[in-house]
């Protein structure tokens, strides 16, 4: 892997995977990898917090799991507004259907 020092980091929580890591570098990031030992939903208000406040100091957000994608989608309700994408359009079907 080539890097420059102005190179962002993404951090993915997952095992390491030669598909998310070739992925992550043709778009020019350096992907740190964080395996999950446990997979529980934290603190849904920080998050939200996080999102409405904080949005500006991230460039993206990659959201890998089901669970992942239920923890952002409770905290957008909270936050209210806060933007969502998904990989797919299966995906966005199956687990982020409007209320």
């Amino acid at each position: 892997m080539t890097t420059s020092p102005s190179t962002s980091s993404a951090i993915v929580f997952k095992e390491y995977s030669d598909i998310y890591n070739s992925a992550i570098e043709r778009a020019r990031f350096r992907p740190i990898f964080v395996p999950v030992l446990n997979s529980i939903h934290g603190d849904i208000d920080e998050l939200a917090r996080v999102m409405s406040d904080g949005a500006g100091a991230y460039d993206g957000v990659v959201v890998t799991s089901q669970r992942a994608v239920e923890a952002w989608k409770s905290a957008a309700e909270v936050a209210q507004n806060a933007p969502m994408s998904t990989s797919g359009d299966a995906h966005a079907r199956a687990h982020l259907k409007q209320a």
